[in-house]
């Protein structure tokens, strides 16, 4: 490890990679920020004996060669394309905000490019075998699954349930339900082991009639009373926001009414010890609506 100060214009960008996801605002004033104060931690960079690659610090060189600063300072590190990769993914995924599909990438480059297996990554990177396991499986997943693990529609273990799913096009119809119903991964889980249940007794048994496949949703919640039921009991209604937001002050002054609502007894006993004058007029008996 040494430091120096590079051209960016010599410091390669690698084809997989994970870059953290900024948001724009975010993006913006760091923008800001260099161009004011510049950069004022080196870049972690990679000299594999021939070129010169980024590790970390992809936003400050990109920052850098748009100011076309003249050098940079960097840390170099020896390593070839493997150890480029290895680091590059343990800092990312401990830093946070990455794209689900570039975490998959690495770890495919890592075991077919390179010959890794998952302890091995497990063992260079310090990640969960489990979770390394689950990105490899999502490298099969059908585009569709990725991108709405990118746009954090999903999470990992539910992309991971639906990989597991033999008929990818089959996997992306039960997306659409996922993201609708917001469905629990435990609850995919079963759905998905019945699945593959289902296709092996087909398999074993082609000629034999077989039971109809389970239901991909059993409950799900209501968005107005927040209480759970059967799939069939609920309509997949498209509100705006606009009109949610009347449906929501309904619910808001309907809870209020049933929290206000007073038996007859208790407002018959609320008037015994309170003065004439103080008694609302109009006090009815009737509960909230009616």
């Amino acid at each position: 490890m040494r430091k120096k100060r590079i051209p960016p214009s010599q410091i390669g960008i690698p084809d997989v990679r994970i870059t953290s996801n900024w948001d724009p605002d975010m993006l913006e004033m760091f923008r800001k920020n260099v161009a004011t104060m510049g950069i004022q931690q080196p870049l972690l960079v990679a000299w594999d004996g021939k070129d010169y690659w980024i590790i970390d610090g992809l936003h400050r060189l990109q920052e850098a060669k748009a100011n076309n600063w003249p050098a940079v300072d960097c840390i170099v590190l020896d390593v070839d394309k493997k150890g480029i990769l290895l680091r590059n993914l343990v800092l990312n995924r401990l830093r946070g905000r990455t794209r689900a599909s570039e975490m998959v990438q690495v770890c495919k480059s890592l075991r077919n490019d390179h010959g890794m297996s998952i302890p091995d990554i497990v063992k260079e990177t310090g990640l969960r075998e489990e979770y390394v396991r689950e990105m490899m499986s999502i490298g099969a997943c059908a585009p569709e699954i990725w991108q709405a693990l990118d746009d954090e529609r999903i999470g990992v273990g539910q992309a991971f349930q639906l990989s597991r799913l033999p008929n990818q096009d089959n996997a992306v119809r039960v997306l659409a339900q996922v993201i609708t119903f917001r469905t629990p991964v435990k609850d995919l889980k079963d759905v998905v082991d019945d699945a593959i249940r289902i296709t092996h007794l087909r398999e074993e048994k082609p000629d034999t009639p077989q039971p109809e496949p389970t239901e991909i949703l059993r409950n799900v919640q209501c968005k107005v009373c927040e209480e759970s039921y059967p799939v069939t009991q609920v309509t997949g209604l498209n509100v705006c926001i606009t009109c949610y937001g009347y449906i929501f002050d309904l619910k808001q002054r309907r809870m209020a009414e049933i929290k206000a609502y007073r038996t007859p007894a208790q407002i018959a006993a609320e008037q015994l010890v309170t003065p004439v004058t103080e008694i609302e007029p109009g006090t009815g008996e009737d509960g909230p609506g009616g």
